[in-house]
């Protein structure tokens, strides 16, 4: 664009007669020819054009905002190809779970393959209402949110008991073998030193945590609302968690009993 107005005050100057020296317009004393005048305001133009131009702002040439780089602890949940790509094989989808919270909804999908025992058992629990209103009661920021203690439900969040209670029913442990991993929004079910100790308990990772592979029993991941997981705070409630109908959730490929 420089070039048009160099051209443009190249033009002028042989229209009007400006000596380059001095600078003195040669044309004084006689007037200018039509088409002079014409090339005059056009060679005016392509120089205001060229200077407005060269200091135009990057959204006149249709450039796009640069997006600030993501911290680690706010990129989104690990998707299924994710999961997929880090398991080594394609994935059986089972149901999809809606947990609603007072930040928002969090959106989950289950892998009845890689832990039946686990997620059946998690299935019943939310078919009967056993995690509404209950609160969460452990968070570590940047690591893992916990829920699932149904004392939270009387219990102030800060009582010592709260974190030791479930529903009674413990649930063999399917972590030794499994080829899931710890990503970011993936769902393993909590339990004390003893193995065989998982009930009802369970937590969601907020980064990828490989020292927990293997460890616990991975049952499902994150597929929508892993902002909403980040903004929980201890003593915030699942409001309501319901299962979603086949229609609604194409990821299921099967009915699980």
């Amino acid at each position: 664009m420089r070039c048009l107005s160099r051209w443009g005050l190249i033009l002028y100057q042989f229209c009007v007669g400006v000596d380059g020296r001095s600078g003195v317009t040669m044309t004084q004393g006689r007037p200018l020819m039509n088409w002079q005048k014409m090339v005059k305001h056009a060679c005016v133009g392509l120089g205001i054009l060229g200077v407005l131009w060269g200091h135009a702002p990057v959204w006149a040439m249709g450039a796009r905002p640069v997006e600030a780089p993501v911290r680690r602890d706010q990129k989104p949940a690990s998707s299924l190809a994710d999961m997929e790509a880090a398991a080594g094989h394609v994935l059986f989808l089972g149901p999809r779970i809606v947990f609603q919270t007072p930040k928002g909804d969090v959106v989950i999908v289950t892998f009845p393959k890689e832990a039946p025992k686990t997620v059946k058992r998690v299935l019943e629990l939310v078919r009967g209402g056993f995690y509404d209103e209950l609160a969460f009661h452990r968070i570590v920021p940047g690591f893992v949110v916990q829920v699932g203690d149904p004392q939270t439900r009387q219990l102030v969040i800060d009582d010592a008991r709260v974190g030791r209670g479930g529903s009674g029913i413990r649930v063999e442990p399917e972590f030794e073998g499994q080829s899931l991993r710890h990503l970011i929004g993936t769902l393993g079910l909590a339990r004390d030193r003893d193995p065989r100790s998982a009930d009802s308990q369970f937590y969601v990772t907020m980064q990828e945590s490989p020292h927990l592979d293997e460890v616990y029993t991975i049952w499902g991941q994150v597929l929508d609302g892993m902002d909403v997981v980040r903004q929980l705070s201890v003593g915030d409630r699942i409001l309501k968690t319901r299962i979603l109908a086949p229609s609604d959730s194409p990821a299921v490929t099967e009915p699980i009993p």
